[in-house]
């Protein structure tokens, strides 16, 4: 997806929807373009559009001690330079119930 054309998801989805080895029932359907048609109006995906440099999924290494060993490992979601820096974006796709934890 283009974040800088992000009016342009319908023939996107198109293409990946028809890629699928299954087919995709009406109500997923439904439910697939109800989220990216919500996403591309998010404040985020504003942002993204907005942003001088933007990159997904970035592996990270991070010394955290003296020892060679010492390091902490993953991979940035997102991350994005705008007029106010670099921000980062790590998001969870755990479900988690509603109530105190």
């Amino acid at each position: 997806l283009d974040y800088h054309a992000l009016d342009a998801w319908e023939p996107v989805y198109e293409q990946v929807r028809r890629r699928q080895p299954e087919p995709i029932t009406p109500a997923i359907d439904e439910e697939a373009r109800g989220m990216l048609a919500r996403w591309v109006t998010s404040p985020y995906a504003l942002e993204w559009s907005q942003a001088e440099s933007f990159q997904r999924e970035l592996d990270l290494l991070l010394p955290v001690g003296a020892a060679p060993q010492d390091l902490v490992s993953g991979q940035i979601d997102a991350c994005l330079k705008d007029d106010h820096g670099w921000r980062l974006y790590d998001f969870k796709t755990t479900n988690v119930p509603p109530g105190p934890h």
